[in-house]
């Protein structure tokens, strides 16, 4: 049972020299009818911009900013997870966003009675076309998923994946990787804790690209730690079953994307 004090949803946002992309955040996060039910961490690596005078100016009483420096985007979501009390945790980068009635809708999963260590939501990207931001729906979850599926996409995106506190924080962050930390996070959660999640058919948050962002300047260092990562995690048997079940599983979220998706655009867009 949790604690009527204790916030029901603790969320982690990394920062540095962001505090544009982090207002936005910030003010989304605020516009949950679930706001007061919601922890908002801030860890800021030491921004020398405007990031931590917008922070203050939006958190709220019982939120937490930590300004300091630190060993990288990791470390930061490692300092925030260590003093999170929220049932429940996620981390979400300070340029990329959320879908509030997505975020609100797993909210209510949360406080109902749910017997799953994680939770996942669709999401999408959000992209700088004609100097306007334009999101598109990019991935929907299905259940069917498996530990060594791991070894073909990340099927547990940051944007959208909560996962229980008391969990998260026994398998924390490797603070050595400086890409693929989701992955091989969400990869030793499931090692650790098994496989065990509730799919919520509505968009939660959105990847942003642009041009400063990790994912378009860090392809090399990415590709070197997947490859760690599943040289570390995967046999060869779990690369068998992936090549023997991969397909069967292909064949079945195509049918269950189509219902998924009539349903998320009735959720998040009606």
């Amino acid at each position: 049972m949790i604690e009527s004090s204790a916030p029901t949803l603790s969320i982690v946002i990394p920062n540095y020299n962001y505090g544009s992309f982090l207002s936005i955040l910030l003010d989304s996060i605020n516009k949950s009818k679930h706001r007061e039910s919601i922890e908002v961490i801030v860890v800021d690596g030491g921004s020398t911009d405007n990031s931590v005078e917008n922070a203050r100016q939006r958190l709220l009483v019982n939120d937490t900013l930590i300004s300091e420096k630190d060993k990288g985007q990791a470390d930061a979501i490692s300092k925030g997870l260590k003093v999170a009390r929220g049932a429940w945790f996620i981390f979400q980068n300070s340029d990329d966003l959320f879908e509030v009635s997505g975020l609100d809708a797993c909210i209510e999963i949360m406080k109902g009675s749910i017997d799953s260590d994680m939770i996942v939501g669709a999401y999408g990207l959000c992209v700088n076309i004609s100097n306007s931001w334009k999101k598109e729906l990019n991935y929907i979850p299905v259940y069917g998923i498996k530990r060594f599926m791991l070894l073909i996409n990340l099927y547990f995106p940051n944007q959208c994946t909560f996962y229980l506190t008391k969990l998260a924080k026994t398998t924390d962050f490797d603070v050595k990787k400086k890409f693929a930390l989701d992955l091989d996070f969400t990869v030793r959660f499931i090692r650790q804790h098994g496989l065990n999640y509730f799919v919520v058919p509505a968009i939660v948050g959105y990847l942003r690209l642009h041009a400063d962002s990790k994912t378009s300047n860090m392809q090399p260092v990415c590709s070197a730690e997947v490859e760690e990562i599943h040289r570390i995690n995967f046999n060869l048997f779990d690369r068998l079953m992936c090549y023997l079940y991969y397909p069967v599983y292909l064949l079945y979220s195509i049918l269950k994307k189509k219902q998924y998706r009539y349903r998320i655009m009735r959720n998040n867009y009606s």
